[in-house]
């Protein structure tokens, strides 16, 4: 393994949309502080960085529905959120929104540069649009019958009675969510990323990594690069998000795609901590040099060894230099193969399906493991205020009684 002098520890960004469960907290957040702290006991230089996902339509979907601003909603969530990392001992060294004006910034710098390039390409599709309410209709504000169950209420992107992946056209009778109206079809434009265009260097970078990265990480991005990569858009019509920086009609009621600028956020939240040590530039020691190690604590699993390399410059993330070492799956905290992590980070100790338990039942599934082992990491490594917050968590996020009455550690 290559010696690195310092590491920077990210974590998935919670979707201001809700509150995070006891389920984040166990598989993110909690062996992401253990790992920071470890290394800092250590006496190595890292640094961890998170922060809030706050665009996109579910937000405004919200908003509407409580009558109530989107900014509203991102506040109350962002703020529940982190008081609860900070009521259970998660600390980060910084915590952003996507909301803030130097994250919009760095987005709109990003997708001015790939313009300038001409790597996108504009594309006129036709879009839903309420004519009652005077605006395009992305697919969460359309409604109708799935095509396939039959469900009178499947969404534009989802129906979530068959599971089925759709589109707004697909459905049946569709309505608008906004008037209940009967939307017609409009053409509008929008840029999108060709990653088909970097298909085949993209295979090779991912069979790079099969020896270091997690192989479910592996497997899941073969796959999906088996499946052939298509263009993804980067904008889209709606009013809550990051504004197309471009000055032309073209660009008049677009923002920039959450998928683009959320993961752009651990570049800017890392720009915002060197800011408020008052060393503005020492971000880059982080994200430009090749001798810092980047870990990522879960999060997409496939799209971000994906993705980010395509954004961020392919030369660059083969030689792990500029922006190209965005994401180091293979040091996901929490993997067989990250090699320098606590032990009791490196070995699971009970089994990997508990009797009687489904994957939907967090809680159990939780207290069972701690049940299993005292060297289960999600509860050896606890403080006694965390086990006293997560057992109060636990006791109140349930009234079961198969969850009240599980013996947990002392």
């Amino acid at each position: 393994m290559p010696q690195f002098k310092r590491t920077l520890v990210t974590t998935a960004l919670p979707y201001a949309n809700g509150p995070v469960h006891l389920g984040h907290l166990a598989g993110v957040y909690l062996p992401a502080d253990i790992y920071v702290r470890y290394k800092r006991l250590k006496g190595e230089d890292v640094i961890h960085i998170g922060g809030s996902d706050e665009h996109g339509v579910p937000i405004t979907l919200t908003a509407e529905k409580e009558c109530i601003a989107p900014q509203d909603v991102v506040d109350r969530y962002h703020t529940m959120n982190y008081d609860a990392f900070s009521k259970c001992g998660i600390t980060f060294d910084y915590y952003g929104r996507t909301t803030s004006e130097l994250h919009h910034k760095t987005a709109q710098e990003f997708f001015i540069e790939i313009e300038k390039k001409g790597i996108f390409t504009k594309k006129t599709e036709k879009l839903f649009f309420d004519r009652k309410a005077d605006r395009f209709l992305s697919d969460r504000y359309v409604t109708g019958t799935c095509p396939i169950c039959n469900n009178p209420e499947a969404n534009g992107d989802q129906c979530e009675q068959c599971g089925t992946h759709l589109s707004p056209l697909e459905l049946i009778n569709p309505k608008s969510k906004l008037s209940d109206e009967t939307p017609e079809l409009h053409d509008t434009m929008h840029w999108y990323f060709p990653l088909g265009r970097f298909q085949e260097q993209l295979e090779q970078y991912v069979n790079s990594h099969d020896g270091d990265w997690r192989q479910n990480v592996v497997n899941y991005s073969r796959t999906w690069l088996k499946q052939g990569l298509n263009d993804r858009a980067i904008t889209r019509d709606l009013s809550w998000g990051i504004k197309v920086p471009l000055d032309t009609a073209e660009a008049v009621g677009k923002v920039l795609y959450v998928w683009f600028d959320a993961v752009l956020g651990y570049i800017s939240f890392t720009k915002e901590w060197a800011e408020k040590l008052g060393k503005s530039e020492r971000w880059k020691d982080y994200w430009q040099d090749p001798q810092c190690r980047q870990p990522q604590c879960d999060g997409p699993a496939a799209r971000n060894p994906v993705h980010l390399p395509g954004l961020a410059g392919l030369e660059a993330a083969e030689r792990n230099t500029g922006l190209g070492g965005v994401s180091d799956p293979r040091a996901r905290v929490g993997g067989r193969r990250i090699h320098d992590a606590p032990p009791l980070l490196r070995r699971r100790r009970y089994p990997a399906n508990p009797p009687g338990l489904g994957s939907a039942d967090g809680a159990n599934v939780l207290i069972y493991r701690a049940n299993w082992s005292r060297r289960s990491v999600t509860w050896r490594s606890m403080t006694c205020s965390m086990r006293q917050a997560f057992r109060s968590a636990v006791r109140s996020s349930s009234s079961s009684t198969s969850i009240r009455n599980r013996r947990m550690p002392p």
